[in-house]
């Protein structure tokens, strides 16, 4: 056999990467997705001897419904998460909840540049003190922006230069997100004997924060509630037009004020609620894993007081009516529109932070 059918035999090394991106965005943007998970895909091999597949859904990664438990297997076996970004990547429940549970994952296990953001629009608005936590969170990662490249077209130096960059930085992060889990997998080896008790008040007590964050973020959604309507009855109650619009504006400030702290408690939950949801998978396939006694002993005392966990929440049908309230309030006019758009955004934090507890009893 010539040398080089041995190598055209040599099995590749095979790097998953998942990429998460609003539907409209990648029609809009003339097949970019398409385009970024053929030529990064294609050329990674080339420049690294690396296999490196791209997929574009949940179903087609294989983590199907338990997605969720089966990201940490992911970020384990080092897949890489590539976000597209647009500022509708936000508006969308999938991603933010894709984006969250792949991060707080990411985090816990220490290899967050296995996040590689890919911003596509929007990278002006990405900044350290933006309202919404998860742009905000995006800021804090290695994200790299192509706005540039892909306007000067898919056939231009620009955008070859964009992807041999992106390449780069994926082999990079991949090679040191490689050594750091090796070496935890090794201090896990070294430490199996570790006081189960104290990870598991510790746990109880993370859930007990998720608890009251939720409880604090259903709180300020009905002072926000109370503020809209009170001040929606003022003005109706108005018979002057001048003086009816001169209340609107008044109004929409003490709703704007109501809509901010109702926002920050709502992404202060999503993000608690994310990081508790981790912990508790991880804890929970570990004592399933051991099934002594002593283990499924624990397992109970951790599982069973969430049974009754969704019963403590609003179901999804108030918040769905509650965006649709909002939405119709903000017509009413640019004051109330740009007063009510920071509640907006709470509401998919509360939808997103509600839907993963919910889950919780399952467990």
């Amino acid at each position: 056999m010539s040398s080089l059918q041995y190598h055209d035999c040599m099995p590749e090394i095979t790097t998953k990467c998942f990429i998460s991106y609003h539907r409209p965005d990648n029609s809009d943007f003339l097949g970019v997705v398409d385009r970024l998970k053929s030529e990064i895909g294609g050329r990674f091999a080339a420049r690294t001897g690396r296999s490196l597949e791209m997929f574009l859904d949940r179903d087609s990664i294989g983590w199907g419904a338990d997605w969720r438990e089966q990201i940490r297997a992911s970020v384990l076996g080092a897949t890489f998460f590539m976000p597209v970004i647009t500022m509708r990547f936000f508006q969308s429940d999938a991603c933010r909840e894709e984006l969250t549970a792949f991060y707080e994952n990411a985090r816990e296990l220490g290899v967050t540049q296995l996040i590689v953001p890919i911003v596509l629009a929007g990278s002006a608005q990405i900044t350290p003190d933006h309202p919404d936590e998860l742009v905000r969170l995006v800021e804090g990662l290695n994200y790299i922006s192509i706005e540039g490249e892909w306007e000067a077209g898919y056939e231009s130096t620009q955008w070859v230069t964009a992807i041999n960059r992106m390449i780069e930085s994926v082999s990079g992060y991949l090679e040191d997100a490689e050594t750091l889990l090796t070496a935890r997998e090794t201090e896990l080896t070294d430490d199996r004997d570790a006081d189960e008790g104290a990870d598991l008040e510790a746990l109880n007590t993370e859930v007990n924060f998720a608890s009251e964050s939720l409880i604090e973020a259903t709180s300020s959604m009905s002072a926000l509630s109370a503020a809209l309507n009170e001040v929606t009855e003022e003005v109706n109650n108005e018979p002057s037009p001048s003086a009816k619009r001169a209340k609107q504006v008044r109004g929409s400030l003490r709703i704007k004020q109501a809509a901010e702290d109702f926002a920050l408690k709502a992404s202060t939950m999503e993000r608690r609620v994310a990081s508790t949801d981790v912990q508790l998978r991880a804890v929970i396939s570990e004592l399933r894993d051991i099934g002594n006694e002593l283990a499924l002993s624990n397992l109970a005392k951790l599982t069973t007081p969430l049974q009754d966990f969704p019963t403590q929440l609003p179901p999804p049908s108030v918040i769905d009516e509650a965006i649709s309230g909002l939405r119709f309030a903000s017509l009413g006019n640019i004051h109330m529109r740009r007063a009510l758009e920071p509640a907006l955004r709470g509401m998919q934090s509360m939808r997103a932070g509600m839907g993963t507890a919910r889950l919780w009893a399952s467990l």
